[in-house]
């Protein structure tokens, strides 16, 4: 909850700039939450007219958004393009630099 809560600010001060929605260790509970992500964070830029300023990667240890649904996996990976939402499955985050304003994947 404590995360929810301070995600929310940040994406109410959030002005532009990359979005990295990102696994961080496997397993994780959730599977299809990050990919559902990514929309509602593309949708939320779109309305606050941010949009254009911003880039959003997804970065998920899967081979595919929803490995168990093809149909679902194909679907969103059609929705990802179409909202230009950058995919990069196989891969986890190991470490984000806050500094360089950079994450590391493997």
């Amino acid at each position: 909850m404590k995360g929810a809560f301070a995600i929310r600010e940040v994406l109410e001060n959030f002005s532009g700039g990359r979005v990295i929605i990102g696994v961080t260790s496997t397993p994780f509970k959730c599977p299809p939450a990050p990919s559902e992500t990514a929309p509602m964070v593309h949708d939320y830029l779109t309305a606050r007219g941010l949009r254009d300023k911003s880039e959003i990667v997804l970065v998920m240890p899967l081979g595919a958004p929803i490995p168990p649904s093809p149909a679902a996996s194909q679907a969103l990976l059609a929705a990802f393009a179409g909202r230009g939402i950058s995919w990069h499955p196989d891969r986890l985050v190991r470490e984000l630099d806050g500094l360089a304003h950079s994450a590391q994947r493997r």
